[in-house]
């Protein structure tokens, strides 16, 4: 929607803009003027920092009523019983992360506009509200964790029979893991600049170079693949 404003009407607006207090009022101001000269909601919207829904509100209440002021407050349309009935159960089962998701669900099923900050209010008399989420304690399986102990030691002890000794890398020091130019290799081959249109392409390309690529070229990295470690220096 884009507004249509006279000369005598921008000046209107603009000196209203400049003698009003009230910062509701100056938002709907801007947002109209800025509408006259040629401006879509959604760079209004960036520009003012505010939702695009809001700003399609305001361009149509001085539209169609001509209005400036929030005084009315409310939405375009409210939803009956049976609608609100409906959305609640929705809002049971899928998750939104933001209000103006459920706003485009609204106004999608049932062809009613409403404001973030509105909408805010409703899904609050109803029992919604947005709760920060909680870390929970990381759970484990005391029967794995014995296995895994045990099965180590039983490791351990097999590598002292073959008469092969156990390194164990510091903490912190990929610079000591072979594995690690390995992975350079493979993203020097697959990922280093190039753009992946999917998921399923970028796996597909991961997994050529392990089966494909890598067997080719293995002769090739013996000279980068090896037991020639970087050791890193304090800064200070």
């Amino acid at each position: 929607m884009k507004i249509e404003l006279t000369a005598d009407q921008k000046i209107t607006l603009e000196a209203q803009h400049r003698q009003s207090h009230d910062r509701r009022v100056c938002d709907r101001i801007r947002c109209v003027l800025l509408s006259a000269d040629g401006w879509t909601p959604p760079m209004i919207a960036h520009s003012q920092l505010i939702n695009e829904t809001t700003v399609r509100r305001h361009l149509t209440d001085y539209h169609k009523l001509n209005k400036l002021k929030p005084e009315n407050g409310g939405s375009d349309g409210y939803l009956n019983a049976e609608q609100t009935t409906s959305l609640v159960e929705h809002l049971t089962q899928p998750l939104y992360h933001h209000n103006h998701q459920i706003v485009a669900y609204i106004a999608g099923r049932w062809n009613i506009t409403f404001t973030v900050s509105g909408l805010y209010k409703g899904l609050k008399q109803h029992g919604f509200s947005y709760k920060k989420p909680k870390g929970v304690p990381h759970k484990f399986a005391v029967e794995k964790q014995q296995q895994f102990i045990k099965t180590y030691s039983e490791l351990k002890d097999a590598a002292l029979t073959l008469n092969i000794q156990l390194h164990y890398l510091p903490p912190y020091s990929p610079n000591l893991n072979p594995i690690e130019r390995l992975w350079k290799v493979m993203n020097e081959q697959t990922r280093n600049n190039r753009y992946y249109p999917s998921k399923q392409s970028f796996k597909n390309d991961i997994l050529n170079f392990f089966e494909v690529k890598l067997p080719q070229m293995a002769s090739s990295l013996v000279s980068r693949l090896n037991d020639n470690f970087q050791a890193l220096n304090p800064a200070s």
